[in-house]
This record gives C-alpha cells, sequence and structure tokens, in this order.
C-alpha cells in the first residue's frame, strides 16, 4: 500500500512537472518561439500521464482491499495507513545473524521436540526392566466408633514386591524401535532445518546489501536527473534546446523516482524478511537486535 501511494505520489509530480511544460510551450508557440508540433507533443505527452495516475489509484484501491480481506474486514472499508517506514541502513554482523537464526522459535521447537522423543524412549525402556513395588498401611480396627481407638486396636502393614518382566511379546522392543526410527527422522530432519535457515539468512543478507547499495545509487541517479530537468528547462526557456530535449530529461526523471521506490521498497522487503528469519517482528529495530549490529566504538 505505501509503494502504491508513493506511485501516486510520482505520477501526480510528474503529471504537474508536464502541465508546467505544457504551458511554457504554449506561451512560446504565442511568441512564436516554437512550432505547434511541440505544443502537440507536450499536450499528447499531458495526456498520456492521466492513464498512468488512474493505474496508480487502481492499484492502491487493490492493495487496500488485500489488506482489509488479510484483517477480516470487508474490502471496501476505508483505510488510513501511517507510512512511517524508515530505511534501516546499519552494518550487521553476519556470524551473529546465523547464530541467532539457529536459536529461533521453530528451531528450538523441533529440537524440543527430539529431547522430548529421548525421554520417552528412556521410559518405554524402563517399562521392560525389573521394578520394586511397596506398599504400606496403618489405621484402627473397632466394633464401635467409641471403642476404636482403644489400646491395641491399631493396625498397620507393609509390603515390598519385585516385579521382574519375562515377556512381553516383544511389544517393548518394538516400542523403543519405533522411537528410535522417529528420533533419527526428526534429527534429520532438524538438521536440513538448520541448513535451510543457514541459507535463507546469507541469501537474506546478500541481497539485502545489494538492494541497499542500488538504493543509494538510485537516490543519486534522482538527484541529478532533478539537476537535468532544471537546467534543461532553464535552456528551453532562452531557446537554447527543443522540446525533445527536455522531454527526454522528464522521461528520465520519472524513471528515476520510479526506481527509487523500488529500491526502496525492496530494502524493507528484506529488512522484515531478515527479522523474521532471525525469528523477530518486522516491527523491532536492527539496532535493537541484540549483537546483530556491531558496536561503534
Amino acid at each position: 500500500i505505501i509503494r502504491a501511494a508513493e506511485r501516486i505520489q510520482a505520477v501526480e509530480a510528474e503529471l504537474a512537472n508536464q502541465a508546467e511544460l505544457l504551458d511554457l510551450m504554449t506561451m512560446r508557440y504565442v511568441l512564436g518561439m516554437a512550432t505547434r508540433l511541440d505544443t502537440l507533443q507536450a499536450a499528447v505527452t499531458l495526456a498520456n500521464i492521466r492513464p498512468q495516475l488512474s493505474i496508480a489509484k487502481a492499484d492502491l484501491r487493490n492493495e487496500g482491499s488485500r489488506l482489509n480481506a488479510l484483517m477480516g474486514r470487508r474490502p471496501e472499508e476505508p483505510l488510513q495507513i501511517a507510512n512511517e517506514q524508515v530505511v534501516e541502513t546499519d552494518s550487521l554482523n553476519d556470524a551473529m545473524a546465523l547464530e541467532m537464526a539457529q536459536n529461533r522459535p521453530d528451531i528450538m521447537a523441533q529440537a524440543l521436540f527430539v529431547d522430548i522423543l529421548r525421554k520417552n524412549r528412556q521410559a518405554q525402556i524402563a517399562d521392560n526392566r525389573p521394578y520394586l513395588t511397596m506398599y504400606g498401611s496403618y489405621g484402627y480396627v473397632g466394633r464401635t466408633t467409641d471403642t476404636m481407638f482403644d489400646e491395641g486396636h491399631d493396625s498397620w502393614m507393609a509390603s515390598v514386591a519385585l516385579n521382574i518382566p519375562l515377556f512381553d511379546g516383544m511389544y517393548t522392543r518394538g516400542r523403543v524401535a519405533e522411537t528410535e526410527g522417529r528420533i533419527r527422522r526428526t534429527e534429520a530432519e532438524l538438521t536440513g532445518w538448520r541448513r535451510d535457515v543457514q541459507v535463507e539468512v546469507m541469501e537474506i543478507l546478500a541481497n539485502l546489501r545489494m538492494a541497499r547499495q542500488v538504493l543509494d545509487a538510485v537516490i543519486l541517479n534522482q538527484e541529478r536527473s532533478e539537476e537535468v530537468l532544471e537546467e534543461s528547462l532553464l535552456m528551453l526557456q532562452l531557446g537554447k534546446i527543443n522540446y525533445l530535449d527536455v522531454l527526454v530529461s522528464e522521461s528520465n526523471r520519472a524513471d528515476a523516482r520510479s526506481n527509487v521506490i523500488d529500491a526502496r521498497y525492496e530494502v524493507l522487503v528484506l529488512t522484515a524478511s531478515l527479522k523474521r528469519a532471525l525469528g523477530y517482528s518486522p516491527l523491532v529495530g536492527l539496532s535493537e537486535i541484540p549483537g546483530l549490529v556491531p558496536e561503534v566504538n
């Protein structure tokens, strides 16, 4: 939704800039400094941008409908989204990230399940071993309640029994073998999960660094395209360049801004994916995760 809203803002800015350019070309045409073709091209370009704005607004409505559906609301209900997403550029400790990923809740739950199976196996083995049974009792015996607690009416009993299992039809042995098989299978699954987690975290870290570099590059490109467009407009007013040069500068500026929106979105998504892979909520800042961001002396 945030990306769709930013696209609308970008198209609106491009539309306003093109409308200003059309006014400039109209004024130059009236003064005899531009041809009718230049003015017509500016009008056509402005007309082509308006459908882009409609498409961007439709995308925003569709994304809002999806979010409403995910939250259990009616798709057409209004939404107000606060754009508080900040691009985090903290340096990351790869070794700590890989270590933390091994201790995330789903991995620890699987490891705990392996421990439970091992204790269950020990209990099953103990069922087929000799064991002692002890029993004791103490009380009073009497014909009437008033003589029940008289001297000599108390009694006690104690017994000890040794139980030696001889044969159970291989039932216990089969249960133990079944549990051992489950332990080996679960341990193999756990090992595979740990490796998959390492691959996932390493891939996210690599993609995140690349996305940050791309974002820095497209931001710089956008700043330069803004400067080129301003200079082109000034040169057009002075009659030193034609409208096509300005149109190229405007197109480059629009592409640069679109690239910034996409690159920023990619960094935000990868940052959230990294936090989730480490077992943290995407709402937690990178600097709030212990040990992930190296301390600067």
